[in-house]
């Protein structure tokens, strides 16, 4: 057997490791039952799609309504024959204080979902008129101007957040133009799917992809230290060298790992909710704008699906990160709890950096471009989020420059540890 598999093999014996992961694995499962209450009046998008698509053009909108006038006056009829007057909307008919459609006889099971599902087909035809105004009336200049003011920025802070949103108003010009605003999906101000799937269950699987990583890291890097065993391991014919496959390994249980705590949560959130027909849908829909009102606006034309694929693939590079960073202060604290410690210090003060710099100059622009700022803003990975990360690039140069930084910092490591004293 070689090196390597012994090496992994003390890491899959620990059984804190496997008792974290399960325990996240349970926590994360927790989160997505609290919201499956929902997933059944979110299918209701399906028929919607299956008949009309996901484009929500006027010629499309036309189709709908005069589907939706004829099923409603159906219903006015139904209503007229047990003494009711008509109804202006479908969603007035259920809500009635008239009668409650949850407990009339009046209506079979049948009924009642016929009902709902036009009120939910009326709901869909309202938000896409409301989008297309929204979309062609909006005007990011304004939006950035707030944000300096909200920000208090001043200088030449103030003139890049001025630049940059002008360079995002030509995006929502090239947005409209391509009507990605109006495709169907979920809506964000009823179901907000957005935040439940990439805040509220991204954002705790990152962090507890960067506690294993890290663990994993410090503990396969000091084994031999902490089990006294360095001086006979260090001494043998590989010797130093045996540095190497700790980091591979370290890299090999990081991606297992992810794979194992990403393939469980995120196959349970999408068997509990169905996202059939909308894989394709472009995550700039204006449909995902959430009760906050601020519109998710990608900095290219990126399909959910797509963008599903790009913020898990970022997750997985940042803990090839944390992992080489991790790696780093292991070799030189030898201590797998102090190690995670001063990790964790330096990820704290990674994320309160930004807050502490002057408003007037560019350096407050420069301190967001760290992995842990990455980390928490997964939810708008490649998209218009915050005045300090307004650039198409910022993630692509944010991992380029930790990446290669963190790769001369191990190798350094590397050649340290092969002389110094054990």
């Amino acid at each position: 057997m070689s090196i390597k598999t012994f090496e992994f093999k003390k890491l899959i014996s620990s059984p804190i490791i496997w008792t974290l992961l399960l325990l996240f694995m349970v926590f994360n499962v927790f989160i997505i039952l609290q919201h499956s209450s929902m997933s059944e009046d979110m299918k209701r998008i399906q028929p919607i799609i299956e008949k009309y698509g996901t484009l929500m053009d006027e010629e499309n909108r036309e189709a709908m309504k005069q589907d939706y006038e004829i099923e409603l006056a159906e219903w006015n009829k139904l209503i007229a024959r047990h003494g009711e007057e008509p109804f202006e909307k479908a969603s007035n008919i259920y809500s009635s204080e008239r009668f409650s459609m949850e407990d009339s006889n009046l209506f079979t099971m049948e009924e009642l979902e016929s009902i709902k599902q036009l009120a939910e087909l009326e709901s869909y035809l309202v938000s896409a008129e409301e989008i297309d105004q929204e979309y062609n009336e909006m005007d990011m200049g304004k939006v950035g101007e707030g944000q300096i003011k909200m920000f208090g920025l001043t200088g030449m802070a103030a003139d890049k957040v001025l630049r940059d949103y002008k360079v995002l108003s030509e995006r929502v010009v090239e947005l409209v133009e391509n009507k990605e605003h109006l495709h169907l999906f979920f809506s964000g101000k009823e179901y907000a799917t957005h935040s439940i799937l990439f805040q509220e269950l991204f954002l705790p699987i990152s962090f507890q992809l960067t506690i294993l990583t890290v663990l994993i890291t410090a503990f396969i890097v000091n084994f031999e230290f902490e089990q006294q065993t360095a001086l006979i391991m260090y001494a043998a014919k590989r010797g130093r060298k045996l540095i190497w496959d700790k980091l591979i390994v370290a890299l090999g249980m990081t991606f297992l790992t992810f794979i194992l705590l990403m393939t469980v949560t995120l196959g349970i959130y999408f068997w509990v909710f169905d996202y059939s027909g909308l894989w394709n849908v472009p995550i700039s829909s204006g449909f995902l704008t959430e009760n906050n009102n601020v519109p998710f606006i990608s900095w290219g034309k990126i399909k959910f699906g797509q963008f599903l694929a790009i913020a898990s693939s970022l997750l997985l590079i940042l803990q090839i990160l944390f992992c080489l960073l991790g790696f780093c202060l292991s070799v030189w604290i030898k201590n797998t709890y102090m190690a995670f410690t001063v990790f964790a210090i330096i990820f704290g003060v990674g994320l309160m950096l930004p807050n502490m710099m002057p408003r007037d100059g560019m350096v407050i622009f420069y301190t967001h471009y760290t992995p842990f700022i990455l980390l928490m803003g997964l939810k708008k990975t490649f998209m218009a989020r915050s005045p300090f990360t307004m650039t198409p690039y910022f993630e692509v140069v944010t991992l380029i420059l930790w990446f290669s930084c963190l790769c001369f910092l191990a190798w350094l490591c590397i050649r340290q540890f092969k002389h110094q004293n054990i």
